[in-house]
């Protein structure tokens, strides 16, 4: 089983907006099935797309 490390948010009184916010994404697919095998190459270019798109 893969370690889970906790990242307790930062309380530095700047807005939201201004913050460089610390983010994982999840990834999974439930089966092994042949037609999911792109399913979790997808996954994890639209999380990178998405997550580099933010300046945040």
């Amino acid at each position: 089983m893969r370690k889970i490390t906790k990242i307790p948010p930062t309380q530095d009184g700047h807005p939201m907006e201004l913050r460089h916010l610390r983010v994982a994404a999840y990834c999974r697919v439930s089966t092994e099935l042949e037609e999911q095998t792109s399913s979790i190459e997808l996954q994890e270019r639209h999380y990178s797309q998405l997550i580099s798109a933010n300046p945040n």
